[in-house]
């Protein structure tokens, strides 16, 4: 059975996921519940569990916190954080910590059900893959290594019953080779591995390797710098490859000078693999010290997307995103940053709309799809592309259907008042309120649909009054009045402008006509 353990402050929220969850049935039993994160950590180092179950916000200690310390003493543990919908800007902090799991509370029985499902597949390879690495290394071996890895207190005498320098090993650089896709590294690449090291030459044999959640781990202690550690990943990359093995990324950080710790240096290579399988770029990443927080500049993709959403222009959107997702491939953005710029991308599409419309979105798509959780689980960027244009396809659908609908209504409503009231001083916020949308996205609507700005139609409409004023005999300063002009001279202006004349030439004009 695999342990779980559930941390929230709320106890109804404990109660409800400990009494719903058919723990039996998923080979899971729950081995203790907290309500802190201070205890939290107590409980996870007191009953080892597999899985933790967490929310973010608490008293004290909050669950991130939490979560950092839970991974530095138990990094195989399966973290799942649960967080409100307006706080994915907080939780998207989790990424960078290897969070598996993101719901929303209150949490959906089925949606935590099916994410407990595939924590307990990938525990269910994990344990494949370290019988197999067990196996063909030595369990004691592995053993040492992996807290090693982990940071974890073992005796120097250990490691030198295997001929391993501890304190060289302490300051080694590490390189963690994964598959793109589903495939798993297994026990024949383990073999191809060994091989492989035994054929990159002399300085190979200080190398050491292991297999572990399927993926390989070569810890490279004693080397002479970085010219040499790029030498050997590039040989036993290329090696590999000519042995049939499927095609490697690779990624690797130095530890410059043995100052950094080791699991620092292993999790900051696990990343740079995470990276370099997202971004598809190359076969191999080396770790730097801005890799995490590296951005590109998306400002203006961002305020075109507002201004085309806004104006309506929903066709040239899905352009924008993928430019969006070319940048921040060809930049290789941090991972949590790319989440975050894909997030701004789908709010900035949004935000754009007016108030009811915005409110259809979030409610039948942003809050049915949770982008958020769903972007945070990718493994490649095209991932990511792909389903962000999938959910623009959908704004943009409930866009043309509220167009053709609900909205031809609303402009013929703003029509009829112009048409009741064009002798009043009528404004666009005035219109815009009348149907309930913003001014912005309301002045576009009426150009798109009527096919002149709502100026030029309610010009229009009072020109038009003017001259069936003026060929009944009105006067002049009457009509300016009474269409809406209370400044004669405006008026005069305005429809010279319009008809081409002035209006007493206008009339005049008529009257010769009629006369001849």
């Amino acid at each position: 059975m695999y342990r779980v353990v559930l941390i929230d402050d709320e106890i109804m929220a404990l109660r409800g996921m400990a009494g719903s969850v058919p723990w039996g049935e998923l080979g899971m039993e729950i081995a203790g519940t907290a309500r802190d994160g201070a205890a939290g950590i107590a409980l996870v180092k007191s009953r080892e569990p597999d899985i933790v179950i967490t929310d973010i916000r608490m008293p004290g200690m909050d669950g991130l916190d939490m979560i950092r310390e839970i991974l530095n003493l138990r990094p195989q543990t399966i973290c799942i954080i649960m967080s409100g919908y307006s706080e994915f800007q907080y939780a998207k902090a989790a990424i960078a910590y290897g969070v598996m799991g993101y719901l929303e509370k209150p949490v959906d029985v089925e949606e935590l059900k099916s994410v407990l499902q595939k924590a307990r597949e990938i525990l269910k390879q994990r344990k494949k893959q370290e019988n197999d690495s067990l196996a063909y290394s030595g369990q004691e071996l592995s053993n040492l290594l992996k807290k090693a890895l982990r940071g974890e207190a073992a005796e120097e005498s250990a490691f030198l019953s295997f001929g391993i320098d501890a304190k060289r090993l302490k300051g080694a650089s590490v390189a963690v080779c994964g598959a793109s896709g589903d495939t798993v590294l297994t026990e024949r690449t383990l073999w191809q591995a060994r091989e492989t090291l035994r054929e990159c030459g002399r300085t190979a044999g200080r190398t050491q390797l292991l297999l572990d959640q399927g993926r390989l781990i070569l810890l490279m202690p004693g080397y002479e710098g970085k010219k040499e550690e790029e030498r050997l990943v590039e040989a036993f990359r290329r090696t590999m490859s000519a042995k049939g093995c499927c095609p490697l990324k690779i990624g690797v950080c130095r530890n410059e000078s043995a100052a950094r710790p080791l699991p620092e240096t292993y999790q900051n290579a696990c990343y740079a693999l995470r990276l370099c399988i997202f971004y598809g770029t190359g076969p191999c990443l080396f770790y730097r010290q801005n890799l995490r927080d590296q951005a590109v500049d998306l400002w203006s993709v961002k305020e075109a997307v507002t201004a085309d959403m806004t104006e309506g222009r929903t066709e040239a959107v899905p352009g924008l995103i993928r430019d969006a997702i070319d940048a921040m491939t060809a930049g290789q953005t941090g991972l949590e940053r790319f989440v975050h710029e894909c997030m701004e991308l789908l709010y900035c599409c949004v935000d754009a709309l007016d108030p009811l419309l915005r409110t259809r979105v979030k409610q039948t798509i942003l809050e049915t799809e949770n982008p958020f959780g769903v972007i945070s689980g990718f493994t490649h960027v095209e991932e990511a592309r792909t389903y962000l244009l999938e959910i623009f396809g959908k704004i943009a659908d409930l866009c043309q259907e509220d167009v053709n609908h609900d909205y031809h209504y609303k402009i013929a409503k703003a029509q009829d008042y112009i048409l009741k009231h064009y002798q009043e001083s009528i404004t666009l916020q005035q219109l815009a309120d009348l149907v309930e949308m913003s001014p912005t996205y309301f002045s576009a609507l009426f150009k798109k649909t009527v096919g002149v700005t709502y100026l030029q139609y309610l010009t229009e409409v009072r020109m038009e009054q003017a001259r069936r004023r003026l060929l009944a005999g009105e006067k002049v300063t009457k009509i300016s009045e009474e269409v809406g002009y209370y400044n004669y001279r405006h008026f005069s202006e305005a429809f010279k402008r319009h008809v081409g004349m002035t209006p007493r030439e206008f009339r005049n004009n008529r009257k010769n006509t009629d006369n001849i």
